[in-house]
């Protein structure tokens, strides 16, 4: 089901396939959902191109994660490092490239891992995969951060220079204090290893396969009761903004930006057109044929009460620098959800 959308990526990587071809790989956040598209998109390359990829991934638990997803059993390519990235050591001679992701799983963010734990995660395990890159040298270092570390209280698209960030005493914004750490802990170490690129992806919000529809995520919750046939319930009646990207496009632009020749840079990933929370209820309803209930049970509860009323990012530097671009409109990232997770479900 999702043949076209990995076609739809390569097309934007045919002239490039040979920067993949051959590499190893070192992936973290492996079985997160940004990790699952990634080597879906790894496993398209070696099985249509012959790529010859190898990667790395670190994952606490990979006998689940498999259990879950057995199209991967059979990917010899992929080489399991059963560890906490905060204490893990590399398996492979070799690494080309670091995709480094790792931070604690949604479901343990939805179920109220303590603070320290979510900061310790992000900024620890950073640190852990730091001190293996004089060893490695790679070519390439992408670190997946989060449109958390801002704390704009505009309106706005927030621009990567928005300097504003939550107070240090607001522990709900832990794994932004985490990510915001680990990002001048990725920058220090760039100056330790000459000739390395490194540039961070500041990720927002999402939709699409394997998205988490029980969680603290409006978008999931939503498209889970349209899934079940049942009504769409929206409590908080404030306005709250968000945007939404496809998966697809969201896995280009972290390509992108791993094999773009620039180095240092800090790029927003995510889509620029707002919409609300009511109107994203809305949509769903009216195109799906499930009844809007507004107030009563909370579907679009925030795990992270530090989450801005506006989430929204400025992309024009990523698409001035890179070129990339949206392919995939809300509304049919919406449908291509609910067709893979309703025929997952049967």
């Amino acid at each position: 089901m999702l043949d076209s959308d990995l076609l739809t990526i390569f097309k934007d990587f045919e002239s490039d396939i040979d920067k993949f071809r051959n590499r190893n790989i070192l992936l973290t956040g492996a079985t997160g959902m940004f990790g699952i598209w990634l080597l879906l998109f790894f496993k398209f390359l070696n099985e249509h191109l012959g790529t010859k990829l190898v990667v790395e991934a670190v994952s606490r638990d990979p006998n689940l994660f498999l259990k879950e997803n057995p199209e991967f059993i059979t990917c010899d390519w992929i080489i399991w490092n059963k560890s906490d990235i905060r204490n893990f050591n590399p398996v492979l001679e070799r690494i080309d490239f670091i995709i480094h992701g790792a931070t604690t799983s949604a479901n343990e963010t939805f179920q109220g891992t303590p603070p320290l734990e979510k900061f310790s995660v992000s900024f620890q395990g950073t640190l852990q995969v730091l001190k293996y890159i004089d060893r490695f040298r790679p070519e390439k270092f992408l670190f997946i951060s989060s449109g958390s570390v801002y704390n704009s209280k505009t309106l706005g698209r927030i621009k990567e220079s928005e300097t504003e960030s939550p107070t240090t005493s607001n522990t709900g914004a832990a794994i932004a204090h985490g990510k915001r750490a680990a990002e001048f802990a990725c920058f220090s170490a760039l100056e330790e290893v000459p000739g390395m690129s490194l540039n961070v992806a500041r990720c927002f919000t999402f939709v699409g396969p394997y998205l988490p529809l029980d969680l603290h995520y409006a978008i999931g919750n939503f498209v889970r009761s349209a899934i079940k046939g049942e009504p769409i319930h929206l409590r908080n009646l404030s306005e709250v903004y968000r945007s939404y990207m496809y998966m697809s496009d969201s896995i280009t632009w972290i390509l992108k930006i791993l094999i773009s020749e620039q180095t240092g840079n800090v790029y927003n990933v995510g889509s620029s057109e707002s919409i609300s929370l009511r109107e994203l209820a809305n949509l769903i309803s009216l195109n799906f044929g499930r009844e809007l209930i507004l107030g009563g049970l909370d579907q679009n509860l925030r795990a992270d009460t530090s989450a801005p009323s506006f989430y929204v990012p400025d992309t024009n530097k990523i698409i001035r620098d890179l070129g990339v671009t949206m392919r995939v409109p809300l509304l049919e990232g919406i449908r291509k959800t609910i067709d893979f997770e309703s025929a997952r479900m049967i």
